[in-house]
C-alpha cells in the first residue's frame, strides 16, 4: 500500500500541470458552494431572528378613525390575535440644503425597534431616527434637526439611533426600486409630538376648514335671524310707543290698542327663545364637533397585528362589516418582507447550478486524464493482477490522485469561500438595504459537504476510467492493445468538400471527429464559461441599462422645491438660467401597489423620457408615459387602458407610449391633462438648467440663501446612488467572470495536454516531414478554437436561459430587472471565451516546444 501511494504522488509530480488545474476547478466549486449555502443559511436565520426580536408585525390594517377605546373592542372581539394601534404623519421638509422626507411614528411593541445608540426613552422634543438616515447625512446623538411645517418651526433632539425590520426597505411610497437611505427618514416620537404635527396633517386641515365655512355659514344664518329679531322688537317697541304717544288723551282706546299686540309680543318672545336654545344648541355641536375634530390629531389610522393569517381575515372581514375597513396588508406581501425575501432566490439558483457545474468539469478533466493515464499504464496494471494486488488496492492506489485533488481544492476554498462570500453577498444587500451589522459564522458542515462532493466526484470519475481496464485478465493486460481500425470520418464521404481542405485542416478535423466523445465532455467546461459570462455580463448591463434609464432622463442641473406654490413667472432666481420647468409629483395607487403620478410640462426639455430604442417621448397634452416597469408588473401595452386612484378617486388613461425605465412604476402625464383631471397642478418643484450645463456649488449656496427656497437637489444625488448599486454590482460581475475565466482555461489547459501528450508521435513526425515549430503550434491552437467554437453553440443558448432566469427570480413587483440580452453581450462573451483560449494558447506553447523528437518516435519501441 505504501508503494501505490508513493506511485499516486509520482503520478501527480508528472502531471502537475493538469493537476493544479483540477485543483483549481474543485477549489471554485467548492468556495462557491460553501460560500452561497452559508449566505444562504445566514441570511434565513439572521431574518428569522431578526423578525423574532423586533416582533414584526404578521399584518397592517387601516381602518377609518378609531381611538384608544375602540381598539380595545377590537381586541376583546378578537383574543386569537393582537392589536396595537399606531399614528403617524409624514411631510416633505429640508435637510442641509436638500429636500428630505419625515415619517413619524408613535412607538410600539409590534415592529419594535432595534437601538443602536442611545436610548428608546425619549420625551418632549426628543426622538428617535433611522440609523440608514442618520448615517447617510451624517447626524448623531444630540444633533437637532430643525422642521418647518405651515410657517411653524419645530426642532428636536436625536436622542436614539435604530434599525427596523419594518423599514429595511425605505421608501415614502413603494414605488422605488432601492431603499432611499438618505432621503426617507424614519422617527419615533411622543404621542403628544403626533398629535401636535397632526394638527398640519391635510385629513385635519381639510376637515377642519369645510366644518369652520358650514359653522361660519350657520353662524350668519343666526347672526341674521337674530338680528330680524332684534328688528322686529325695536318696530314692536315703537310701534308701542307710537300708540302711547298718540293715545295718551284717551286712555281706554290706548289699551284696547295695546292689547292687540299682546300676542304678537308674545310670538316674538317665543321666537327669541327659540333663537337662544338653537344658539346654544349650536355652540354646543360647534364644540363637539370642533372636538371631533381635534381628536383627528390622536386617532389611529393604522392597526398593527400579530397572529395567524385565518384569524387575520377573520377581522379584516369583520372590519367590513362594522363599516370601520380601509385596507390591509399582510407580512408576504408588505416589501420589507419581500425584498429581502427575494434576495434568496437567485442566490439559492446559483447554489443550485455553479457549484455543480465547477464539480462536473473537474470530475470530466479527471476522467479524461486519467483514461489516458491508465490506458498507458494498461500493462502495469495487468502486471500488479499478476502480483496478486487487489483490485481494490489497485482501484485505491488512483483514487488517491483524485483525492488528493479533492482535499487540497476543498478544504482550505471551502473555508476560504465559507469566510468571504457571506461577507462581498451581505455588503452588496446592506447597500441596497437599510439593516444592521449581520454577525457572520462559520458553518463547517457546508465545509464537509464540499469535500465529500469533491471526493464523489473525483473518484466516480476515476472508477469510470478503471472500469474496462480491470476487466481484463492479467494476460491479456499485457499484450500490447490492438491498434484501433481506422474509420473515414463523416466528412471524407464528401469528396466535394473534403478535397478542398488543406492537409492541415484535414488533420484537424480527423483529430476533432475521431475523439467526439473526449470533445463533447470537454465542452461542457466551455459551455459553462460561455454561460457565466453571458450571466455576468447580461446582469451588469441590465442594472445598468436601469440606472442609466432613469439618470440619463435628466438633463437639469438643479430640483428646486420653493415655500410655497407659485407660477415660473414668480420665480426670481439669483442665478444665471436658461430654461426653468415646473413639475409636481403625485402617490397613486393600483391593484393595491404604489405608483407615481408625474406631472410635467408639455414640450418638456429637461427631462428626456426615452422608449425602448432610445427615442426621446414627446409630451403633449394628451400624452400618457408609463416605465417599463409598470408594464411589466401590470401586463400593460400601449392603447391599454391604465386604472389608479389618488386620495382614494379613480382615474382612467389610455397608455400611448412605455418608457425604458426600470427602477419605479410612474405614469408621467402634462399639466394640461392633470388640470382637465381636476388634479391641483399647482406646484413647489421646479427644474432649472443653466448656460454652462454645468453643476457648481457657489449656485447652489446661492440659491439656498433665496428665502423662497427650501431645497436645492442636482443630479448628483441620484448618480451617487447610481454608482453605489452599480459598485455593488461590480463585485459579483468581478466573481462571475473570473470563474468563467479559470473554467475556460483550465478546461482548454487540460483537453489540449491530454491531446498533446497522445499526438506526440504525430506531432514530431510533423516536425521531421518539415513542419515548423509555429505550423505545429497553429495546428493546436486551431483545434482549441473549434473546441471553443463548438462549446459557445451550447453556451449562448444555456447563458441566455441562466441569465434570464436570474432575472426573473430577482425581479419582483418593487423590483424589476430586465432579462433582454442584447447582441452586443453575445458578442463580448464569445469574444471573452475565444480570448481566454488564446490566453491558453499562449500557456501550452511551452508544452509544444519541448517536444523531443527522438524520444517520441521511438516510443512504441
Amino acid at each position: 500500500m505504501k508503494h501505490l501511494f508513493l506511485r499516486s504522488l509520482r503520478e501527480i509530480k508528472s502531471t502537475l500541470g493538469q493537476f493544479i488545474s483540477i485543483i483549481l476547478i474543485i477549489a471554485i466549486g467548492s468556495a462557491i458552494f460553501s460560500g452561497l449555502f452559508s449566505t444562504v443559511t445566514l441570511i434565513e436565520s439572521w431574518l428569522s431572528d431578526y423578525y423574532t426580536s423586533t416582533n414584526f408585525a404578521d399584518a397592517w390594517v387601516y381602518v377609518k378613525p378609531a381611538d384608544i377605546d375602540q381598539i380595545k373592542i377590537y381586541q376583546n372581539d378578537n383574543p386569537e390575535i393582537t392589536i396595537e394601534g399606531r399614528a403617524s404623519f409624514q411631510l416633505e421638509s429640508v435637510l442641509k440644503g436638500e429636500s428630505v422626507t419625515y415619517r413619524f411614528y408613535t412607538k410600539t411593541d409590534i415592529n419594535g425597534l432595534m437601538l443602536m445608540q442611545g436610548t428608546t426613552t425619549v420625551k418632549d422634543n426628543e426622538i428617535l431616527i433611522d440609523a440608514s438616515f442618520a448615517e447617510t447625512n451624517l447626524l448623531e446623538l444630540n444633533d437637532e434637526i430643525n422642521i418647518l411645517v405651515d410657517d411653524q418651526d419645530y426642532t428636536f433632539i436625536i436622542k436614539g439611533i435604530f434599525h427596523s425590520s419594518e423599514f429595511a426597505y425605505k421608501s415614502k411610497d413603494f414605488s422605488e426600486s432601492i431603499s432611499n437611505k438618505k432621503g426617507f427618514g424614519i422617527i419615533y416620537a411622543t404621542p403628544e409630538v403626533l398629535s401636535e404635527l397632526n394638527h398640519h396633517s391635510d385629513l385635519y386641515k381639510d376637515t377642519l376648514s369645510e366644518a369652520t365655512i358650514k359653522f361660519d355659514e350657520a353662524q350668519v344664518k343666526l347672526d341674521d335671524a337674530h338680528q330680524v329679531l332684534i328688528d322686529q322688537q325695536a318696530d314692536l317697541d315703537l310701534q308701542k310707543a307710537q300708540i302711547i304717544a298718540a293715545y295718551s288723551a284717551n286712555p281706554l282706546m290706548m289699551q284696547q290698542i295695546l292689547a292687540t299686540l299682546v300676542p304678537y309680543q308674545k310670538l316674538l318672545d317665543d321666537a327669541k327663545a327659540d333663537y337662544e336654545l338653537a344658539l346654544s344648541d349650536f355652540q354646543i355641536e360647534k364644540a363637539n364637533a370642533l372636538s371631533d375634530i381635534e381628536n383627528l390629531t390622536t386617532d389611529i389610522f393604522e392597526l398593527l397585528i400579530k397572529g395567524k393569517t385565518p384569524q387575520i381575515e377573520e377581522f379584516v372581514i369583520s372590519l367590513e362589516t362594522q363599516d370601520q375597513y380601509v385596507n390591509h396588508r399582510l407580512r408576504k406581501d408588505h416589501p420589507a418582507f419581500t425584498m429581502l425575501d427575494n434576495v434568496l432566490s437567485p442566490i439559492k439558483v446559483m447554489t443550485t447550478i455553479f457549484p455543480i457545474l465547477f464539480f462536473l468539469v473537474a470530475s470530466i478533466i479527471i476522467l479524461i486524464s486519467m483514461s489516458k493515464t491508465i490506458e498507458n499504464e494498461r500493462t502495469q496494471i495487468a502486471i500488479f493482477k499478476a502480483l496478486g494486488f487487489k483490485k481494490s488496492t489497485i482501484r485505491l492506489s488512483y483514487l488517491f490522485y483524485g483525492w488528493w485533488a479533492a482535499i487540497i481544492g476543498s478544504i482550505p476554498f471551502a473555508l476560504l469561500g465559507n469566510y468571504m462570500i457571506p461577507r462581498i453577498l451581505m455588503a452588496i444587500f446592506t447597500t441596497r438595504y437599510s439593516m444592521p451589522p449581520v454577525p457572520f459564522k462559520i458553518y463547517w458542515s457546508y465545509n464537509l459537504i464540499a469535500l465529500g462532493l469533491s471526493l464523489f466526484f473525483s473518484s466516480v470519475a476515476i472508477l469510470l476510467a478503471l472500469r474496462s481496464i480491470l476487466k481484463e485478465i492479467p494476460a491479456q493486460g499485457m499484450r500490447p492493445k490492438a491498434p484501433k481500425s481506422t474509420q473515414r470520418s463523416s466528412l471524407e464521404r464528401w469528396p466535394w468538400f473534403w478535397t478542398k481542405l488543406s492537409y492541415t485542416q484535414k488533420l484537424i478535423t480527423r483529430n476533432i471527429l475521431m475523439g467526439k466523445v473526449k470533445i463533447l465532455l470537454s465542452s461542457i467546461g466551455i459551455v459553462g464559461s460561455i454561460a457565466l459570462l453571458i450571466t455576468g455580463l447580461s446582469l451588469r448591463n441590465s442594472a445598468s441599462q436601469m440606472i442609466n434609464g432613469s439618470i440619463n432622463t435628466y438633463k437639469f442641473q438643479y430640483a428646486i422645491k420653493t415655500s410655497e406654490n407659485m407660477e415660473i413667472s414668480d420665480l426670481q432666481l439669483p442665478i444665471d438660467t436658461e430654461i426653468i420647468e415646473r413639475t409636481k409629483i403625485f402617490a397613486g395607487e393600483s391593484e393595491d401597489l404604489s405608483l407615481i403620478v408625474q406631472v410635467i410640462e408639455t414640450d418638456e426639455q429637461l427631462l428626456a423620457i426615452k422608449d425602448h430604442s432610445g427615442k426621446v417621448i414627446e409630451m403633449k397634452d394628451d400624452t400618457v408615459i408609463i416605465t417599463k416597469a409598470m408594464a411589466i408588473v401590470f401586463d400593460l401595452k400601449v392603447n391599454d387602458r391604465v386604472d389608479f386612484f389618488i386620495d382614494d378617486v379613480p382615474y382612467s388613461l389610455i397608455i400611448t407610449n412605455i418608457s425604458n425605465q426600470y427602477l419605479n412604476k410612474s405614469i408621467s402625464i402634462s399639466f394640461n391633462q392633470a388640470e382637465s383631471l381636476g388634479l391641483d397642478i399647482s406646484t413647489d418643484k421646479f427644474y432649472v438648467s443653466t448656460p454652462s450645463q454645468e453643476i457648481k456649488q457657489a449656485e447652489v449656496d446661492t440659491l439656498l440663501e433665496e428665502p423662497s427656497i427650501l431645497a436645492v437637489d442636482t443630479k448628483i444625488k441620484y448618480q451617487d446612488t447610481a454608482n453605489e448599486v452599480m459598485k455593488m454590482l461590480n463585485s459579483i460581475i468581478m466573481v462571475i467572470v473570473l470563474s468563467a475565466l479559470l473554467l475556460s482555461i483550465t478546461v482548454i489547459y487540460n483537453l489540449a495536454s491530454i491531446n498533446i501528450f497522445d499526438r506526440q508521435r504525430e506531432l514530431a513526425t510533423l516536425r521531421v516531414l518539415g513542419y515548423t515549430v509555429r505550423e505545429v503550434e497553429n495546428l493546436v491552437y486551431a483545434e482549441n478554437y473549434l473546441l471553443t467554437f463548438l462549446g459557445a453553440i451550447g453556451g449562448l443558448p444555456a447563458g441566455i436561459y441562466l441569465s434570464q432566469t436570474i432575472a426573473r427570480l430577482v425581479s419582483s413587483k418593487e423590483f424589476i430587472m430586465s432579462g433582454e440580452i442584447s447582441s452586443l453581450i453575445i458578442a463580448l462573451s464569445l469574444f471573452a471565451g475565444f480570448f481566454f483560449t488564446f490566453m491558453t494558447n499562449r500557456i501550452l506553447r511551452r508544452k509544444i516546444v519541448m517536444i523531443k523528437l527522438v524520444e517520441s518516435l521511438k516510443a512504441v519501441e
